[in-house]
């Protein structure tokens, strides 16, 4: 027994997963959920490691669009993924191409273009 004053923290390892609440295992009645990082990412399932067989599956990581994974460990992968939907340009209705805060930076960028183009456009008839 670690801890005379808290029953819950003792050296039994219920779930059989060589963890025990002493050593921190957050949930002793789950094996899954345990301190062993599997794939070496920094991250075990305890602190919410949704992949631990995969190191590019975990919180806090970049979700990479199009790989059927979720990256980021938030429960939605790639299309279902608010960093992978695609975006509606607000100035032409269109779907950009690509997806997420990338597309969104490509739409602002074709926007600012655009814009440019019209003003450019206008001066060149006010000289004609």
């Amino acid at each position: 027994d670690c801890d005379d004053g808290d029953a819950a923290l003792n050296l039994d390892d219920v779930d059989g997963d060589g963890f025990d609440t002493c050593d921190g295992d957050c949930d002793d009645e789950d094996a899954a959920l345990n301190l062993a990082d599997e794939d070496g990412d920094g991250v075990d399932t305890c602190d919410g490691d949704c992949d631990d067989l995969d190191p590019d599956s975990f919180p806090g990581n970049a979700e990479e669009c199009e790989d059927g994974l979720d990256n980021d460990c938030d429960g939605s992968a790639d299309d279902l993924d608010d960093e992978c939907a695609p975006v509606i340009d607000e100035l032409t209705g269109g779907c950009t191409c690509g997806t997420g805060a990338a597309a969104r930076a490509r739409g602002a960028g074709v926007a600012l273009a655009m814009v440019a183009g019209l003003l450019w456009l206008g001066l060149r008839r006010k000289r004609n």
